[in-house]
Parts: structure tokens; sequence; C-alpha cells
């Protein structure tokens, strides 16, 4: 166990931003630490005891707000419901990689002064559905606690709290995520899930993973270093020619035409094509960087017109089951409709 460092979350921005797929946020991280000393401690899966919990937040996407607080109000009340309180948590452990989800982790190990685990319920990267979380596929309970949340003044303001059961298995997390989003609305849910002592359903080292891949491409040659250290595959590059967008609910599909290639995504990289052929496509790991190695997030595309960016196929931390892989199926059909349409 070790305290973070300011230089090991800024290497953790530039790795999780390649490793998630394109989803992200570019808010700052944890505003209520704000030097190294309030920053939580890192620790591993084979030193603790004890239940760990995790935090989220569904919707309000590109939000400033950092949700903590409610997600820590969600936290206590799915404590509260299997007779625990705060001091019985030995750790949080962020869902995915993805910097925004990781930001209410950092907050709320913070507030609580635990510290945050170094792993992850989906296996170093980060997906859009709670069914595509490994952890799920391997037993995890579905119970969360929710605060449904109007995200559109200036402070976020709790519109509604509940509790929900939905037992385990795939099946049923597709069922508690679309209740999820369905509550979301125009605004968003923090919530707490995912309560746990069993480690055997997390995925160990995938913070400190990270971290070390955003240490590794600050070299003079940042998209071969960060090739090397992956161990990945440069399918092409070329400029950012233009970004067509092709509607939605929710997320926007778009289709990006980046020199011979075009790459297809719903909030997430899903596909990569030449002349009309899948060079690669979810669930293999697409990360899409610019000439420093940094990930381009889906969300500001637009900036990048002209640019000349990277497509790169990396490998997974760990091989997606086939089950698992089926669950991005219906994501692949949605941008693939919607392109068409």
């Amino acid at each position: 166990m070790h305290r973070l460092t300011r230089r090991e979350l800024e290497a953790y921005d530039r790795g999780a931003n390649i490793l998630a797929r394109g989803s992200g946020s570019a808010t700052p991280f944890a505003d209520a630490a704000r030097d190294d000393t309030s920053l939580p401690c890192l620790i591993g899966v084979d030193e603790i005891s004890g239940p760990v919990a995790t935090v989220v937040k569904f919707g309000a996407t590109g939000t400033v707000h950092d949700w903590g607080e409610l997600c820590l109000e969600a936290l206590d009340r799915l404590l509260a419901d299997q007779g625990l309180g705060r001091e019985a948590l030995a750790a949080i452990a962020p869902v995915e990689i993805n910097r925004s989800q990781v930001d209410r982790a950092l907050y709320v190990c913070h507030r609580l002064g635990k510290p945050l685990l170094d792993a992850d319920h989906v296996g170093g990267t980060a997906i859009p559905t709670l069914s595509l979380c490994r952890s799920v596929e391997a037993g995890a309970p579905l119970k969360v606690a929710y605060t449904v949340v109007d995200a559109g003044g200036a402070v976020p303001r709790a519109t509604e709290r509940g509790l929900l059961d939905y037992g385990q298995g795939l099946p049923r997390a597709r069922e508690l995520d679309l209740r999820l989003r369905a509550l979301t609305g125009s605004g968003g849910v923090a919530a707490a899930l995912f309560l746990t002592a069993d480690m055997r359903l997390l995925h160990p080292g995938s913070i400190s993973r990270t971290i070390a891949l955003g240490a590794a491409i600050t070299a003079a040659d940042p998209v071969e270093a960060l090739l090397r250290f992956c161990g990945g595959e440069r399918l092409g590059s070329g400029r950012l020619e233009r970004v067509e967008a092709h509607g939605g609910v929710g997320f926007t599909a778009r289709t990006l035409h980046i020199g011979a290639l075009t790459v297809g995504v719903l909030n997430e990289f899903l596909v990569v094509e030449r002349e009309g052929r899948a060079l690669a496509q979810v669930p293999e790991l697409i990360a899409v960087v610019d000439g420093q190695g940094r990930g381009v997030l889906t969300a500001q595309v637009q900036r990048y017109l002209g640019q000349e960016l990277h497509v790169l196929r990396l490998p997974l931390f760990e091989a997606c089951s086939v089950a698992l892989a089926a669950e991005w199926n219906p994501i692949l059909a949605t941008y693939l409709r919607l392109r068409v349409a």
C-alpha cells in the first residue's frame, strides 16, 4: 500500500484515456483532494480483508460537477441496508478504468479516509453497460442504492432515492442497467453497488498498470512507446478528415474518417474498417491517439479535425469470455443501424 501522488494521477489520466475505448471525462480529478497528502492510498487485493464497495455515475455526460457527495450518500444507504457502517469498509473499488468513474471513487476515498483498491470490475478497460462487467459474470450481487439527480442547475439536486435488488447474472444485469438508464432522464443517477468481500470478483492490478502505461508514453516517440508497452498494433494513421453524426438516443453514433480508415463510435470506439472490411471490433480494445500518444475522447472528436491521428488495436488485460463478447453485439448493431438510417 502506498499513498497516491499527483504525478501518478497524471500518468493514470494518460493511460486511462487510451484504455477506456474513447469514453471518459476531461474534468479535474477529485476536487476535494487538492494535494498529495489528501490523496488516498492505493492498496492491493491481497492486503485487505473485509468488504469493498463501488460508486458510479450514470448519465449527465460532460457534467463539471464531481457528484462525490451524492455517491457517498448512496453508499451510506447501501451499507445501512446490509447492517454495516462506514467503518466496516476496507476500501473503495472503481467500477472501471474510465476517468470519470475513478473520480467518484477518489472523492469517496478522500472523504472516508479509505484506500482505493488496485482493481476494478471490468478488467482494465471501460464498458457501456453493467452486463459487460466481468464481476457480474462471476456472480457479483446486483443490489444498488441510487439517487436520481437533476443536473440542470448550478448544483446537482436529488429528486428520487431508492434501492434495487436484481439478484445475480447477466440477464438481470441487463434489466438493471436499463432501469438505471431510464431513471437518468435528462439528468443522471449517482449509485453505490458491488458491495462484496469476495476479492475473486475483482480484477487485480488494473490501476497500477494504467499508471505504468501513462508513465511509459512520455518517451521521445510516444506512440511507439505505447505500442511497445502494450504489445499493440497500429492499424493505420492519417488526418481526421471528417466526422459524421448519425443521431441516436442517449449517446450519438459517429463515424470518424481517419486517412483510409473509418472508426465507428457509440460513446466507445466499436469498429475499425478499411474499404468496408472490418480490421478490429469490440470486444477488442480500440484506441485512437494523437501524435503525443494522448487518447482521443469520443465526446471531443470535433476538436481533432485536420490533425494526424493513429488508430491502434491493444490487447486486453484479460481475455474476454464468449458470453461477454456477445454482450457487445447489440451495441455494435445499434451503431450499424444508425449509420445506414
